[in-house]
């Protein structure tokens, strides 16, 4: 790759499982592979906050790595925006959710991608199974809790 001008990068997701120091340090070696001037290879792990705890396992890894993001859990309007948005490109040609429902998605999820989607899908699912014709809040709070959330 590096020959034909190209860069290979490795995207990792659920890197918090990696959870052994032999893998990280597997991984180090492998970014130690460089020509002069240049890495040849990216790793770029994705993860739950315990992957930070994991990486710790070898410091030299560490100090090696030049960015880190932290998604924090998203605003009300932000949950609306990203359902909303979801919903679109899925080829939604109507409006399925009312406003109090995304708020509650909002509530019930903390502002948390992963249970925003799994809200989301169980609400769509039990829906469905009901045979409604639209969502109302109170199938948010069943299916939360039934998930074991609160809200």
């Amino acid at each position: 790759l590096h020959q034909e001008g190209r860069k290979a990068v490795v995207l990792i997701d659920e890197a918090n499982m990696l959870q052994q120091q032999e893998l990280m340090e597997e991984l180090r070696g492998f970014l130690n592979l460089e020509v002069p001037g240049s890495k040849l290879i990216t790793f770029i792990l994705f993860g739950l906050p315990n992957l930070e705890t994991n990486l710790a396992l070898d410091a030299p890894l560490v100090q090696r790595i030049a960015v880190k993001c932290r998604l924090t859990p998203l605003n009300p309007e932000t949950v609306k925006g990203y359902i909303r948005h979801r919903l679109k490109v899925a080829g939604a040609s109507r409006e399925i959710f009312s406003d109090d429902v995304l708020t509650q998605i909002a509530i019930g999820s903390q502002g948390i991608p992963r249970l925003i989607n799994t809200i989301g899908d169980n609400v769509l699912l039990e829906g469905y199974l009901l045979k409604r014709e639209k969502i109302d809040v109170q199938l948010v709070k069943d299916v939360a809790r039934d998930l074991g959330l609160s809200g």
